[in-house]
């Protein structure tokens, strides 16, 4: 990362090295709408035609993307916050960093 690309936590709005930790977390996040009318087609395909619907139908996106964004965690809020640490534990140890 670029030192222009370094922001404030988004829990505690301090700097994200404010405690002294090396390590911080970098995430996206993406607000999902569901698309009923996608959702009631690939259903109703899916009672007429059983497990061969998804080969017939069309692949149609079942949500749209409604706000997307990234920001910083500090190393405290990290470990402090449930929902990220979940994040981490639910990680997989290839995809964690060495």
């Amino acid at each position: 990362m670029k030192a222009s690309d370094f922001t404030k936590c988004l829990h505690c709005t301090k700097g994200v090295l404010h405690t002294g930790q090396p390590f911080f977390l970098r995430i996206q996040i993406e607000y999902h709408g569901v698309v009923i009318n996608a959702v009631q087609k690939a259903a109703a395909l899916e009672q007429a035609f059983g497990p061969i619907a998804a080969v017939l139908g069309p692949d149609d996106d079942l949500t749209q993307i409604m706000d997307q964004g990234t920001g910083l965690l500090c190393g405290d809020c990290m470990l402090r916050l449930t929902v990220p640490f979940a994040l981490l534990e639910a990680m997989t140890p290839a995809k964690v960093p060495a």
